[in-house]
């Protein structure tokens, strides 16, 4: 243990001085013979095992990478005053509390003790802003913002159960707009809230059983008597009538209505409860009463403790908060102003998500993370599939005509769904096991893939069909293995627990036969039962499916419940097609494998689309998203876009900034310049902010597979650098050739002429806007630039010359295999590189202890304005090096035979302060 403990607080040291994981394995020396001499002298001075040899020091630093892992994503963060100035604690903590049930049953299934304890703070959070009497202040309404799939029921569950327990007693859950998800919802409440000693639950479903109960019969706690009575949890779809009726019911008996001390959760918020009536503003504001939308209008009526006509009912409940939940809540804060609308003017929280989630960082990666040579220490795991455009271009064209063969790339993907539903049933796997179809949102379209794939599983050779499934087996299992997620993923909750390896194909072969010999559909029996085929359940979910279907035919996805489900000798298998209905808040049990082509125009729509997003437990191995190539790069800028907002809630947090005091700002960097946040609708409110660069940073990672380019961009840089020579000493520092105090015109010049490929994220028009930018107003802010060529001079191809320079590094980089028709390099600068030009040597000792804070690698951007580089930003300048041959399993040498000259930019300051590139936030006036 002493040992560990000395070698944990030395890997601590050496990563806070700066070096990486790999260097400590030869001590911060550069060979082994050296890091040999290093280990004795501990081992003689320090007390190191005598034992320990490099070998073994290197399995222990690479123990402690796994153990302590860099995080990818953003802590929860919560910006509003606390309204409740008590310690709930004492009730929290009871024995017999709701909250302590439900935290038992969440550990019993599986949650983590540290996810629950990140559940529970979240709870709390949010639980302390609320007001248990809002019959003088008005209605607390608050945002909670979590990723797609990542959990946001069970924080809604948390939040009902600790409000239970301590003032609350009536709950209302808006459910979004879809029946099949009311009911999904409504069932996990039943099943999750259980009662105890102290508090009994009555779910209320006025749609359904007590449609003839009126509110008369409740039996509410006074308040203060927290361990009596009845919790009453009303579930609600989103829809006129509905929602008419549980507003006249909820003030059908004046005496009951007076005791509520209501709680409302509106799941899915940003559907449904938007206001897309015209938004009025300035002078109209004041005269006119503002329009609204029939179901934006009957939830602020509701929110807001009116009754469904708009009018202000003769008695006022005790209590009335509004809590809307949602993974993508661009519209929820541009849509209006606070006021007598769904705006959060008193709290936004934003959710962790938890150690075992798969969201866009963990699948997509978070390029903010990089290495001291650029690599991205958060690629993003290799699950991802491309779809190429001939798949695109004949799914399109058979859409059109009716009728197709099914491309290759879905029958492949169809081919690895077997494979990994067979290996799933082979083992002790007992649960639902789903693929999923999303090629449009088009009900007829949706019958052409059920044709398809009907097709290829029933006409299909069989044995041609096997010997494609052990090809796309042994071909996935080789490319992407536990080695391999553990590299990628090592902060996964339950690493240690899940499998470590494929079984055989032998051993899935007869599985797989199994599976074919009965493809089939959910059928209703005589009794109103649902049976289900033992080999594949083809399923088709819109709203037409069940219409249309054949008699005693149940075509939308139902999963079998508990009880059935206990009975089954298999876990049983669905594909399931489909669009709208898909695409939020159902959940695809057990989903393995999903084929997605659309595309959509705007962010919200396409984060709620993408289902793959969740948990994985026992089949980690096993997911695998085939995704159309345009598609995915959307879904990388839309993680950049996810992570920024929350960072500026953490912002708003830090700084004690209320949401009606400040429109949130979401941003709208170049990635996501080809669609748009949400409808403009959604959107009408929002304030586009003025560009400001400061605190910005890019890159150009995208490149052509044509070498003329490259060649004029060599030669624009070496005119650049010749020119920088003629009147700036260069300087070798920090790994790097310097050159400071550079007029801006020299840079700029030198931006306007650089050649940027049409396949690069950051475009030529971008660029220009940001010279622009630096042309203008703020000009007197950027007077003069460092410029740096970072890099190593042992590359392959060595050092470089120009003009009187003759060893200039080279970087070494290499392109992902999966992009084909041109070259991404994914990252460029490591975070080193950007404090290549701090003179260390010169820095006093308060300035050389902020830049080994938490390493010097760690916000290395933000650093430079702490260490006097405020107004001096840096061009860096990468030289690529085309005979650099590393390769790994997802990436290959870059494959042509000139260099590449690449850029990126450093802009100091706080990227906050006011703006950010293109930002949006609501209009508070």
């Amino acid at each position: 243990m002493v040992e560990t403990e000395m070698y944990d607080t030395y890997i601590a040291k050496a990563l806070e001085g700066g070096l990486s994981i790999e260097q400590i394995k030869l001590f911060g020396q550069p060979s082994e013979e050296i890091a040999q001499y290093t280990l004795e002298e501990l081992q003689e001075d320090e007390f190191w095992e005598s034992s320990l040899t490099l070998e073994s020091w290197a399995s222990y630093v690479e123990s402690y990478r796994r153990l302590n892992p860099i995080p990818i994503e953003i802590e929860s963060a919560t910006l509003g005053a606390i309204k409740i100035d008590e310690d709930l604690s004492t009730l929290l903590d009871n024995p017999n509390s709701s909250w302590r049930a439900l935290k038992t049953s969440l550990f019993a299934s599986g949650f983590s003790r540290k996810s629950l304890r990140e559940i529970e703070s979240s709870g709390k959070s949010v639980l302390y802003r609320l007001s248990y009497d809002t019959r003088n202040s008005g209605t607390v309404k608050g945002l909670v913002y979590g990723s797609v799939q990542s959990g946001k029921t069970v924080n809604m569950e948390t939040l009902v159960s600790m409000a239970a327990d301590t003032y609350w007693n009536v709950f209302i859950v808006l459910s979004g707009t879809i029946e099949n998800l009311r009911i999904q919802t409504r069932d996990r409440f039943k099943n999750d809230l259980q009662n105890t000693s102290s508090i009994s639950w009555k779910h209320i479903d006025l749609a359904g059983d007590d449609s003839n109960m009126t509110s008369s019969q409740l039996k509410l706690n006074s308040f203060g008597n927290h361990a009596c009575g009845t919790r009453y949890v009303i579930t609600c779809l989103k829809q006129k009538g509905r929602l008419t009726k549980l507003i006249d019911w909820l003030y059908g008996d004046k005496d009951k209505a007076r005791k509520m001390r209501v709680l409302i959760i509106d799941d899915e918020a940003d559907q449904a409860s938007i206001n897309t009536a015209t938004i009025l503003d300035g002078e109209d504001a004041e005269k006119f009463e503002q329009g609204r939308k029939a179901i934006n209008r009957l939830v602020v009526c509701l929110a807001n403790g009116l009754l469904s006509d708009g009018g202000r009912p003769d008695v006022k409940m005790q209590a009335v908060n509004y809590v809307s939940y949602t993974a993508t809540p661009y519209a929820n804060v541009l849509n209006e102003p606070p006021g007598e609308s769904l705006y959060p003017k008193d709290f936004v929280h934003s959710l962790t998500a938890p150690d075992e989630y798969f969201g866009a960082n963990v699948i997509f990666g978070n390029p903010e993370y990089t290495d001291e040579n650029g690599n991205c220490l958060s690629p993003g795991i290799d699950v991802v599939r491309s779809i190429p455009a001939s798949d695109v271009s004949d799914l399109k064209d058979a859409h059109d005509c009716g009728w197709g063969a099914s491309p290759c790339e879905l029958e492949k993907a169809i081919c690895w769904f077997l494979c990994a539903a067979a290996s799933l049933r082979v083992g002790s796997h007992k649960k639902p096991i789903s693929m999923l179809i999303h090629t449009s949102s088009r009900g007829a379209h949706h019958n052409v893939d059920y044709g398809m794939v009907r097709d290829f599983l029933e006409k299909s050779n069989k044995d041609d069909v096997i010997n494609r499934c052990k090809q796309v087996y042994e071909e996935e299992t080789r490319r992407f293995t536990y080695a391999d997620f553990s590299r990628d993923f090592s902060g996964y909750g339950l690493l240690c627990s899940m499998p470590s390896s494929y079984t055989d194909f032998g051993l899935i072969e007869g599985e797989i036969q199994q599976l074919l010999a009965e493809i089939g559909n959910i059928e209703i029996a005589g009794d109103g039962e649902l049976s289900y085929s033992t080999g594949i359940n083809l399923c088709i979910d819109n709203c037409y499916a069940d219409r249309d279907a054949l008699e005693n035919v149940q075509m939308r996805i139902l999963y079998p419940d508990k009880e059935r489900l206990s009975k089954m000798r298999k876990a049983p298998v669905f594909i399931v097609i489909g669009g709208n209905t898909l695409a939020r808040g159902l959940t695809i049990e057990g989903l393995t494998c999903t084929y997605f082509t659309r595309n959509s125009g705007q962010a919200d729509t396409l984060m709620q689309m993408a289902r793959w997003f969740g948990y994985r437990k026992g089949f980690e191995l096993l997911q695998r998203v085939w995704l159309a190539e345009e598609v995915r790069a959307k879904f990388r800028a839309l993680a950049k876009v996810e992570m920024n907002l929350k960072e500026e809630i953490k912002r708003f947090e830090t700084e004690h900034i209320r949401p009606d005091q400040l429109g949130i700002k979401v941003l709208a960097m170049p990635e996501v310049k080809k669609f748009a946040l949400s409808s403009k609708r959604k959107m009408q409110m929002a304030n586009p902010c003025s560009y400001d660069f400061t605190g910005y940073t890019y890159e150009i990672t995208e490149f052509d597979m044509d070498p003329s380019p490259h060649k004029r961009n060599i030669e624009v840089t070496e005119e650049l650098l010749s020119s920088l020579c003629e009147n700036n000493e260069p300087m070798e520092m920090n790994g790097a050739v310097v050159w400071r105090n550079i007029d801006s015109d020299t840079v700029l010049t030198y931006l306007s002429q650089y050649e940027i490929s049409s396949h690069s994220g950051i475009t030529r028009k971008d660029v220009d806007v940001f010279c622009d930018w630096l042309r203008g107003v703020e000009e007197e802010r950027i007077e003069y630039w460092n410029v740096a060529v970072p890099g190593k001079t042992n590359s392959p191809s060595g050092s470089w010359c120009c003009n009187s320079i003759c060893s200039l590094p080279r970087v070494e980089r290499t392109k992902l295999k999966r992009v084909r028709d041109w070259i991404d390099v994914g990252s460029m600068r490591s975070g080193s590189d950007a404090l290549c030009d701090i003179d260390v040597d010169a820095l006093m000792p308060e300035k050389k202890k902020i830049l080994l804070e938490g390493g010097k690698n760690k916000d290395a951007v933000t650093k430079r304005a702490r260490l006097g580089l405020a107004k001096v930003p840096l061009l860096l300048i990468y030289r690529i090096d085309s005979a650099s041959n590393n390769s790994t399993q997802t990436r290959e040498p870059i494959g042509i035979d000139e260099d590449i000259i690449s850029f990126s930019v450093i802009i100091p300051g706080d990227k906050h302060s006011s703006g950010n590139v293109s930002a949006m936030c609501i209009k508070m006036d």
